[in-house]
């Protein structure tokens, strides 16, 4: 039961780790486009960047665990 409650834990704390580079994805990307473009356009634009982003991540990360196993 105990292994069970710490595979729990780890799954969240990685979705947790996820969004929060989701957000930091965002943000900063949003930002920089704000200099450039208007409102709408960087956010549409940074939603689009954040999200391949954190895809490219969380795939780049699967296949080097994959790899080291």
């Amino acid at each position: 039961m105990k292994q069970h409650r710490q595979e729990t834990l780890a799954f969240w704390i990685y979705i947790a780790f996820i969004i929060s580079v989701w957000c930091v994805y965002f943000v900063l990307t949003t930002v920089i486009l704000l200099i450039f473009l208007k409102l709408l356009i960087a956010l549409t634009v940074g939603l689009i960047v954040a999200t391949v982003m954190t895809l490219l991540f969380v795939l780049v990360q699967r296949i080097f665990h994959s790899l080291s196993q």
